[in-house]
């Protein structure tokens, strides 16, 4: 039982946890400067153009709802489309994610094996040579 209540705080704390970033990240993207629309279209755009272009991505809406938009997209699973290559993001976050699972395997076998290393028991010490170990200069023995 204190098993089962455990992994329930841990996945609440998940929950909140996941909840507060995204609304940190969307806020923190919406303070950038500039315009979306404008950086489209180019700084010599037409202003009706802009607005169009604006209005066609929800921009031009309150951030509620716009966040309310993307909450909702991002836990059923539309990403949306990226402002930038206008492309689903899906597409251009797999190939990432694959490349990133890829790294984080090697990683893990990496350590895993340096840890197997790191436990095996130390080598015994040399042992000491025989004869004479060490150089004495000429004419300093007594």
């Amino acid at each position: 039982m204190a098993i089962a209540q455990f992994l329930l705080r841990r996945l609440g704390l998940a929950i909140i946890t996941l909840f507060l970033l995204s609304v940190i990240i969307f806020v923190a993207a919406q303070l950038l400067p500039g315009d979306v629309g404008r950086a489209i279209l180019g700084p010599f755009a037409d202003q009706r153009a802009v607005d169009q272009l604006n209005e066609e991505l929800g921009t031009d809406r309150s951030i509620f709802v716009q966040y309310g938009d993307w909450i909702g997209g991002v836990v059923t699973g539309d990403l949306g489309e990226s402002y930038a290559f206008r492309r689903p993001v899906e597409e251009l976050l797999w190939p990432a994610l694959r490349a990133s699972a890829k790294l984080a395997l090697l990683a893990f076998v990496w350590s895993q094996r340096r840890q197997e290393r790191d436990t095996r028991p130390p080598l015994p010490p040399p042992s000491p040579p025989e004869g004479p170990t060490m150089a004495v200069p000429k004419g300093r023995v007594r």
